[in-house]
C-alpha cells in the first residue's frame, strides 16, 4: 500500500496532483491575504477619518478656549472700566455735594433782596 502512494506520487499523475494541491492551497492563501489587506486597508481609512476628526475636535477646543480667554479678558476689561467710571462719578458726586454745601453756606449768610422776602413772607 505504502509502495504504491509512493509510486503514485513519482508518476507525472502524482506530480501534477501535487503541483495542484499546492496551488490550491497557494490561491487559498492568496485570496485570504487579499482579504486581509483590504480589512487593513479599511481599518487605516477609519483609522485617518477618526484622527482627522480628532484634529477637527482638537482644532475647536483651542479656537474655544481662545475665545473664552479673549472673553475674560474683555470682561477684566469691563469690570476695570467699570470701577474707574463709579469711582469718577463718586469723585463728581463729592464735588457737587461740596458745592451744594458751600452754595448752601454763602446763601444762608447772604442777605435777600427785598422783593424775595416779601415773596416768601407773603401771606396767600
Amino acid at each position: 500500500m505504502l509502495s504504491t502512494i509512493v509510486n503514485f506520487f513519482r508518476s507525472s499523475l502524482g506530480k501534477i496532483a501535487i503541483l495542484g494541491i499546492l496551488s490550491a492551497i497557494i490561491f487559498i492563501m492568496k485570496i485570504q491575504i487579499d482579504k486581509i489587506q483590504a480589512k487593513l486597508l479599511l481599518k487605516e481609512q477609519e483609522i485617518a477619518v477618526l484622527q482627522n476628526k480628532n484634529k477637527q475636535q482638537h482644532d475647536a477646543i483651542n479656537r474655544l478656549l481662545t475665545f473664552g480667554q479673549k472673553q475674560d479678558e474683555v470682561l477684566t476689561s469691563y469690570e476695570q472700566d467699570k470701577e474707574r467710571i463709579a469711582k469718577a462719578l463718586q469723585q463728581k458726586e463729592y464735588i457737587i455735594r461740596q458745592q451744594n454745601d458751600e452754595k448752601s453756606q454763602n446763601w444762608k449768610k447772604q442777605n435777600l433782596p427785598d422783593s424775595i422776602l416779601s415773596v416768601l413772607n407773603a401771606k396767600p
